[in-house]
């Protein structure tokens, strides 16, 4: 449990620094039968170490907490990138025999990660391939970020919600003309969605959910595009 900024970014520091001496004890283990079962432990420890402050940066109702969570994520995505192009992981995995279908298939998907990370590009190449995925990270957090703090109030009269659970039109607060303000957080979401009668409403709380982020979330989304297709380009496609 976060209770402050503070614990927060401990977490983030012993996290990362545990990561980091697993993986160079990870590094020397040469391609056997039991290194994919090596490489699954590892990875397993690091989700454990990073699933929480993840789960808090969205979650947690405390801003100081989140912000602190969001800039451990961004530390957490410089590693994973990072590990993606490890050579020296990468060589083992392609060098370990499968025991059988499941290691086949767990070490097909291992390599195409490797090598969609960019691990067989030139030095240059792969660092670009790193700045890119890495800003592509950063943009996508600062989506969701918007989305998850998005204000917007969507007006409904009485009539308008007809069928919508009686709690959730109570509860509501009212603008000057009287109408009910919902928000478009999921507990009001989905009630709405599912049990409005008029088809109308359902129409407008969908729309209004569909552009949560706003104009900003359109500007972030034109920049990852580009983003994704210079990446791609960097492995010889055109997007």
């Amino acid at each position: 449990n976060f209770h402050n900024a503070a614990q927060v970014r401990q977490a983030c520091d012993a996290g990362l620094r545990d990561a980091q001496n697993k993986l160079k004890v990870l590094e020397k283990l040469p391609a056997s039968p039991t290194w994919l079962a090596s490489y699954d432990a590892f990875n397993a420890s690091v989700e454990d170490a990073f699933g929480p402050v993840a789960f808090v940066s969205n979650v947690h109702p405390d801003e100081a907490v989140r912000t602190a969570a969001e800039a451990c994520e961004q530390r957490w995505q410089g590693f994973f990138t990072s590990l993606g192009q490890n050579a020296r992981l990468y060589r083992a995995a392609k060098a370990t025999e499968p025991a059988d279908g499941i290691d086949h298939e767990t070490l097909r998907t291992t390599i195409e990660n490797f090598e969609d990370s960019g691990v067989g590009l030139s030095p240059s190449a792969r660092a670009k391939a790193k700045k890119l995925a890495d800003r592509i990270s950063l943009l996508g957090q600062q989506f969701e970020k918007n989305v998850r703090d998005d204000k917007t109030l969507v007006p409904f009269t009485d009539a308008e919600l007809a069928g919508v659970p009686e709690g959730i039109v109570k509860a509501a607060k009212r603008d000057p003309r009287g109408r009910a303000l919902l928000g478009l957080d999921y507990p009001t979401y989905f009630p709405v969605m599912e049990r409005a009668e008029k088809a109308e409403a359902r129409e407008r709380m969908w729309r209004a959910k569909m552009g949560e982020g706003g104009k900003p979330n359109l500007r972030i989304l034109a920049e990852i595009a580009t983003l994704r297709r210079d990446y791609a380009r960097l492995f010889g496609f055109d997007s």
